[in-house]
């Protein structure tokens, strides 16, 4: 899998309403994490963030944010994708009810 495609899907199912309806304080702390990494070191693609927040189940906003993610280079950026993947683990862990391959798309477990 692609790292710009785990990251999104982690934003993607971060923000879904059955993630945040049954959310730990772990998961919330993932997510923050994941968000603020990308917001503040890559500013340009915050509008494609709240955009996929808004509708996290979007495939064409999950799209759009893996292009600008790639192309701001952030598959290259080792810490994001390790924040990434520690979200989807929380989800994983936390509310399993959530974590649909056949909808996200990503091996969660490395």
């Amino acid at each position: 899998m692609e790292p710009v495609t785990l990251i999104v899907a982690a934003i993607a199912l971060g923000a879904s309403d059955g993630a945040r309806e049954t959310t730990k304080q772990v998961i919330g702390d993932a997510y923050t994490a994941v968000k603020g990494w990308i917001t503040d070191r890559y500013s340009s693609v915050t509008t494609e963030v709240e955009g996929l927040e808004r509708e996290p189940d979007e495939e064409l906003r999950r799209a759009l944010l893996a292009k600008k993610l790639d192309q701001a280079g952030a598959g290259d950026d080792t810490e994001l994708l390790g924040l990434a993947q520690a979200l989807l683990v929380a989800v994983e862990d936390q509310a399993p009810d959530e974590v649909h391959p056949e909808k996200w798309t990503v091996a969660t477990r490395p």
